[in-house]
């Protein structure tokens, strides 16, 4: 046991984020910018508005018409990412499809399957969220955080039999940090 919990510690201490390699004046722009909008955004009568009036469909409609989406789109299009990650039993499929049918449709849709380990990530490229996105880098960090959500709820649903939201941020918290790990690796 004591061998699994050293192995973990060293695993913790090397990946975390290494703070010299941020320029902190940039950082600072980027947080003091972001915390502008999101403070105005987030006082805006719209979001009160929409807060106060939102009353989602029941679940089995909005399943229903998700699943009608998800379908289409894997009919109509091939998968623009697909990946087999590991073997047997831990082998997940990923397939990535991007969508241009609609910009009401939802900005990310994704399907899970524990049968067939399969996650199926579809992103909306007309959604307006997307249109904002204004560097390769700010899209790419977009699809990451879409295609680990849904890896993330994989795993989770594999782990546990259901989505407990901790356990899929506590997993998508350490997918979040491959990138680093990966580029550290480089050097």
């Amino acid at each position: 046991m004591g061998e699994y919990c050293a192995d973990a510690k060293e695993k913790a201490r090397t990946l975390r984020f290494n703070k010299e390699n941020v320029e902190d004046n940039k950082l600072n722009g980027f947080k003091e910018f972001a915390v502008s909008v999101l403070e105005s955004e987030l006082k805006s009568s719209e979001i009160k508005n929409y807060l106060t009036v939102v009353q989602p469909y029941p679940e089995t409609i909005i399943q229903k018409s998700f699943l009608k989406a998800i379908t289409q789109i894997k009919e109509a299009n091939d998968a623009n990412i697909y990946v087999e990650i590991g073997e047997g039993n831990d082998k997940i499929i990923v397939c990535v499809y991007f969508s241009e049918k609609s910009e009401f449709e939802p900005y990310v849709l994704s399907e899970t399957t524990i049968e067939d380990n399969k996650v199926d990530v579809i992103i909306n490229l007309l959604h307006p969220h997307i249109s904002e996105m204004n560097s390769e880098q700010s899209f790419t960090s977009f699809i990451r955080q879409s295609i680990y959500d849904g890896v993330s709820e994989w795993k989770a649903l594999k782990l546990r039999g259901e989505i407990q939201p901790h356990t899929i941020k506590f997993i998508k918290d350490g997918l979040l940090r491959i990138p680093y790990e990966i580029k550290a690796n480089k050097f």
